[in-house]
């Protein structure tokens, strides 16, 4: 099948993922993780990424439980075909998602990480997990209660609350 066919092809299923309809949805998720399951890997491989957004998108926005799992599921299989450059730009996106501060984009980053950590945990660099923790730290962790350094220059870090208290906070095993 030509590149310009296979495209009109995935746009019309990926379409159909915004049907009115529960069963619909279903429908096309399940044709979208046959593609992803069946397809040689180059082609899920180079269609990853136009792939991936739409089932983000249920993930994190659909009203049906069954179609949100059924995304996550498929997102699962797509992230198992990523080679490293796949991963890596699904993880960039993440991070970028994590920045804007906008708590949609935030709950599919979150959503979408832990999704890549289940499947391929393995295979994310220590740059990329030291920049994912970071970004989870700035965007779970109130400003008040993040990690401070004690004198600057040794690893005991402590915590300070509004209310005063200080308490000694576990230093996390990446460094940073």
């Amino acid at each position: 099948m030509a590149a310009k066919r296979l495209q009109q092809h995935l746009e019309f299923v990926l379409t159909h993922l915004g049907y009115e309809y529960e069963a619909g949805r279903l429908s096309a998720l399940q044709l979208v993780h046959q593609v992803v399951a069946d397809f040689p890997s180059e082609l899920v491989i180079e269609h990853a990424q136009f792939i991936m957004m739409p089932l983000v998108l249920r993930l994190v926005n659909d009203e049906s439980n069954k179609v949100m799992t059924a995304s996550a599921k498929t997102l699962q299989s797509l992230v198992k075909r990523l080679d490293k450059g796949g991963l890596d730009t699904t993880i960039d996106f993440c991070l970028r998602w994590f920045e804007q501060q906008k708590p949609g984009l935030v709950r599919a980053a979150a959503q979408v990480i832990g999704l890549v950590a289940e499947t391929k945990s393995k295979h994310i660099g220590n740059d990329k997990l030291k920049a994912i923790v970071t970004a989870l730290h700035k965007v779970c962790i109130p400003p008040h209660h993040r990690l401070r350094s004690r004198g600057g220059h040794c690893g005991e870090r402590l915590c300070v609350c509004p209310s005063h208290r200080a308490f000694a906070c576990p230093t996390p095993s990446i460094r940073m």
